[in-house]
Protein backbone atom coordinates (compact mmCIF):
# COMPACT_ATOMS: atom_id res chain seq x y z
CA UNK A 1 0.00 0.00 0.00
CA UNK A 2 2.69 2.72 0.69
CA UNK A 3 4.25 1.61 -2.48
CA UNK A 4 1.10 3.26 -4.20
CA UNK A 5 1.64 6.37 -2.84
CA UNK A 6 5.24 6.61 -2.79
CA UNK A 7 5.31 9.37 -5.48
CA UNK A 8 3.52 11.81 -3.58
CA UNK A 9 6.23 12.16 -0.75
CA UNK A 10 8.83 12.60 -3.64
CA UNK A 11 6.82 14.49 -5.87
CA UNK A 12 5.27 16.90 -4.06
CA UNK A 13 6.59 20.57 -4.63
CA UNK A 14 6.69 21.19 -0.74
CA UNK A 15 8.23 18.16 0.27
CA UNK A 16 11.57 18.18 1.25
CA UNK A 17 14.02 15.24 0.02
CA UNK A 18 17.54 14.89 1.10
CA UNK A 19 20.01 13.11 -1.48
CA UNK A 20 22.22 11.12 0.51
CA UNK A 21 24.92 12.02 -2.65
CA UNK A 22 27.91 11.63 0.22
CA UNK A 23 31.07 9.48 -0.45
CA UNK A 24 29.90 5.69 0.44
CA UNK A 25 31.56 4.63 3.79
CA UNK A 26 34.58 2.80 4.98
CA UNK A 27 36.08 0.80 6.72
CA UNK A 28 33.84 -2.19 6.77
CA UNK A 29 32.48 -4.96 4.22
CA UNK A 30 29.32 -3.76 2.82
CA UNK A 31 26.42 -6.19 1.12
CA UNK A 32 25.86 -2.80 -1.46
CA UNK A 33 28.79 -0.49 -2.55
CA UNK A 34 26.51 0.81 -5.53
CA UNK A 35 26.93 4.78 -5.29
CA UNK A 36 24.02 6.77 -5.19
CA UNK A 37 23.30 7.48 -9.27
CA UNK A 38 23.71 3.90 -9.88
CA UNK A 39 20.77 2.91 -7.56
CA UNK A 40 17.35 2.38 -9.27
CA UNK A 41 15.36 2.94 -6.70
CA UNK A 42 17.66 6.10 -5.66
CA UNK A 43 18.33 7.61 -9.36
CA UNK A 44 13.90 7.16 -9.80
CA UNK A 45 13.10 8.83 -6.64
CA UNK A 46 16.13 11.83 -7.66
CA UNK A 47 14.12 12.55 -11.04
CA UNK A 48 10.24 12.01 -9.27
CA UNK A 49 11.84 14.60 -6.37
CA UNK A 50 13.06 17.24 -9.42
CA UNK A 51 10.44 17.39 -11.69
CA UNK A 52 7.89 19.83 -10.17
CA UNK A 53 9.58 20.62 -6.35
CA UNK A 54 10.66 23.79 -5.32
CA UNK A 55 14.43 23.88 -6.02
CA UNK A 56 15.13 24.97 -1.74
CA UNK A 57 13.08 21.78 -1.30
CA UNK A 58 15.31 19.36 -3.00
CA UNK A 59 18.73 19.18 -1.00
CA UNK A 60 21.85 17.37 -2.02
CA UNK A 61 23.80 16.24 1.56
CA UNK A 62 27.31 16.50 -0.20
CA UNK A 63 26.95 20.07 -0.21
CA UNK A 64 26.38 20.43 3.46
CA UNK A 65 29.51 21.53 5.95
CA UNK A 66 27.54 20.01 8.50
CA UNK A 67 27.68 22.52 10.71
CA UNK A 68 24.16 24.10 9.64
CA UNK A 69 22.03 25.30 12.76
CA UNK A 70 18.54 25.58 10.88
CA UNK A 71 16.75 24.85 7.96
CA UNK A 72 17.47 28.53 5.98
CA UNK A 73 21.22 27.58 6.10
CA UNK A 74 20.33 23.74 5.05
CA UNK A 75 18.51 25.32 1.58
CA UNK A 76 20.94 28.13 1.11
CA UNK A 77 23.38 25.47 1.31
CA UNK A 78 22.10 22.08 0.06
CA UNK A 79 20.25 23.31 -2.73
CA UNK A 80 20.57 20.49 -5.34
CA UNK A 81 20.83 21.18 -9.34
CA UNK A 82 17.78 19.72 -10.27
CA UNK A 83 17.95 17.36 -13.52
CA UNK A 84 15.58 17.85 -16.35
CA UNK A 85 12.28 15.37 -16.18
CA UNK A 86 12.55 12.80 -18.33
CA UNK A 87 8.94 10.85 -20.54
CA UNK A 88 8.30 7.73 -18.94
CA UNK A 89 8.50 6.35 -21.85
CA UNK A 90 12.25 7.55 -22.10
CA UNK A 91 13.03 6.26 -18.41
CA UNK A 92 11.95 2.88 -18.60
CA UNK A 93 14.03 2.70 -21.42
CA UNK A 94 17.09 4.54 -19.71
CA UNK A 95 16.59 1.94 -16.74
CA UNK A 96 16.65 -1.21 -18.65
CA UNK A 97 19.16 -0.36 -20.16
CA UNK A 98 21.37 0.77 -16.99
CA UNK A 99 20.63 -2.58 -15.56
CA UNK A 100 21.56 -4.57 -18.54
CA UNK A 101 25.11 -2.75 -18.79
CA UNK A 102 25.56 -2.56 -15.20
CA UNK A 103 25.51 1.07 -14.70
CA UNK A 104 22.20 0.77 -12.32
CA UNK A 105 21.39 -2.15 -10.16
CA UNK A 106 18.95 -2.61 -8.10
CA UNK A 107 18.74 -5.30 -4.82
CA UNK A 108 15.56 -7.00 -6.22
CA UNK A 109 16.62 -7.63 -10.20
CA UNK A 110 12.59 -7.61 -10.43
CA UNK A 111 11.89 -3.80 -9.31
CA UNK A 112 12.78 -2.60 -12.42
CA UNK A 113 9.07 -2.46 -13.78
CA UNK A 114 7.73 -1.59 -10.78
CA UNK A 115 10.15 1.64 -10.66
CA UNK A 116 8.88 2.49 -13.53
CA UNK A 117 5.26 1.90 -13.23
CA UNK A 118 6.00 4.13 -9.93
CA UNK A 119 7.80 7.12 -12.10
CA UNK A 120 5.45 6.50 -14.42
CA UNK A 121 2.47 7.33 -12.07
CA UNK A 122 4.23 10.34 -9.96
CA UNK A 123 4.97 11.75 -13.71
CA UNK A 124 1.59 12.11 -14.84
CA UNK A 125 -0.38 13.24 -11.04
CA UNK A 126 2.84 16.29 -10.72
CA UNK A 127 2.75 17.21 -14.69
CA UNK A 128 -1.56 17.03 -13.83
CA UNK A 129 -1.44 19.53 -11.06
CA UNK A 130 1.13 21.50 -11.72
CA UNK A 131 0.12 25.45 -12.75
CA UNK A 132 4.02 26.49 -12.97
CA UNK A 133 6.85 24.47 -14.08
CA UNK A 134 10.06 26.20 -12.73
CA UNK A 135 13.65 25.44 -14.06
CA UNK A 136 15.44 28.60 -13.64
CA UNK A 137 19.09 28.73 -13.52
CA UNK A 138 19.75 25.60 -12.93
CA UNK A 139 23.02 25.27 -15.55
CA UNK A 140 20.62 23.47 -18.21
CA UNK A 141 22.02 22.95 -21.55
CA UNK A 142 20.43 22.13 -24.43
CA UNK A 143 20.52 18.14 -23.83
CA UNK A 144 18.30 18.92 -20.61
CA UNK A 145 15.68 21.25 -22.53
CA UNK A 146 15.35 18.44 -25.30
CA UNK A 147 14.31 15.99 -22.43
CA UNK A 148 11.99 18.54 -21.07
CA UNK A 149 10.47 19.31 -24.43
CA UNK A 150 9.95 15.47 -25.10
CA UNK A 151 8.29 15.11 -21.54
CA UNK A 152 5.71 18.04 -21.54
CA UNK A 153 4.48 16.45 -24.87
CA UNK A 154 4.39 12.95 -23.23
CA UNK A 155 2.32 14.92 -20.66
CA UNK A 156 0.14 16.54 -22.93
CA UNK A 157 -1.00 13.17 -24.71
CA UNK A 158 -1.81 11.34 -22.01
CA UNK A 159 -3.75 14.39 -20.49
CA UNK A 160 -1.80 15.89 -18.14
CA UNK A 161 -0.45 19.61 -18.57
CA UNK A 162 -4.14 21.41 -18.65
CA UNK A 163 -3.63 23.91 -15.85
CA UNK A 164 -0.10 25.24 -16.53
CA UNK A 165 0.31 28.51 -17.10
CA UNK A 166 3.71 29.85 -16.75
CA UNK A 167 7.30 27.91 -17.79
CA UNK A 168 10.28 29.27 -16.60
CA UNK A 169 13.25 28.66 -18.18
CA UNK A 170 15.32 31.57 -17.99
CA UNK A 171 19.26 31.63 -16.46
CA UNK A 172 20.27 28.50 -18.55
CA UNK A 173 22.11 28.58 -21.57
CA UNK A 174 19.82 27.41 -24.77
CA UNK A 175 21.23 26.93 -28.34
CA UNK A 176 18.81 26.14 -31.29
CA UNK A 177 18.37 22.17 -31.23
CA UNK A 178 16.82 22.98 -27.64
CA UNK A 179 14.73 26.04 -28.79
CA UNK A 180 13.32 24.03 -31.67
CA UNK A 181 12.73 21.20 -29.19
CA UNK A 182 10.41 23.20 -27.20
CA UNK A 183 9.10 25.10 -30.34
CA UNK A 184 7.74 21.65 -32.02
CA UNK A 185 6.43 20.80 -28.57
CA UNK A 186 4.35 24.01 -27.88
CA UNK A 187 3.67 23.19 -31.63
CA UNK A 188 2.14 20.11 -31.00
CA UNK A 189 -0.52 21.28 -28.43
CA UNK A 190 2.01 21.21 -25.05
CA UNK A 191 1.46 23.54 -22.65
CA UNK A 192 -2.22 24.70 -23.74
CA UNK A 193 -3.12 26.67 -21.41
CA UNK A 194 0.46 28.91 -21.38
CA UNK A 195 0.25 32.03 -20.78
CA UNK A 196 3.69 33.36 -19.60
CA UNK A 197 7.27 31.96 -20.85
CA UNK A 198 10.59 33.42 -19.51
CA UNK A 199 13.70 32.40 -21.53
CA UNK A 200 16.99 33.86 -22.58
CA UNK A 201 17.59 35.12 -25.79
CA UNK A 202 14.25 33.34 -27.46
CA UNK A 203 15.16 31.85 -31.28
CA UNK A 204 13.10 33.45 -33.87
CA UNK A 205 10.59 30.36 -34.02
CA UNK A 206 10.20 30.13 -30.53
CA UNK A 207 9.66 34.36 -30.42
CA UNK A 208 6.70 33.74 -33.61
CA UNK A 209 5.51 30.79 -32.07
CA UNK A 210 4.57 32.46 -28.88
CA UNK A 211 3.49 35.92 -30.44
CA UNK A 212 1.21 33.68 -32.88
CA UNK A 213 -0.57 32.39 -29.32
CA UNK A 214 -0.38 35.52 -27.48
CA UNK A 215 2.15 34.02 -24.79
CA UNK A 216 3.53 36.51 -23.03
CA UNK A 217 7.38 35.79 -23.80
CA UNK A 218 10.50 37.44 -21.26
CA UNK A 219 13.83 37.13 -21.80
Amino acid sequence: RALRGISAWFGHPLTYVLLVTTPLPTGHLYTNTQPYDGRGWCFAEKLMSAMVKFSDRLIDLSKLRGDETDVYELENRGSANRPAPIAPDAFHRMLTSGVADGSIKFTNSGDTDVVARIYERAFLDEMSGAKRLVYRFLGWGDEQLTSLSAALVYAHDHGALEKCQYLGLDGNAFGEPGMRSLSEALAEGALPKLKRLDIGSPSAELTEYCSSKGITLRD
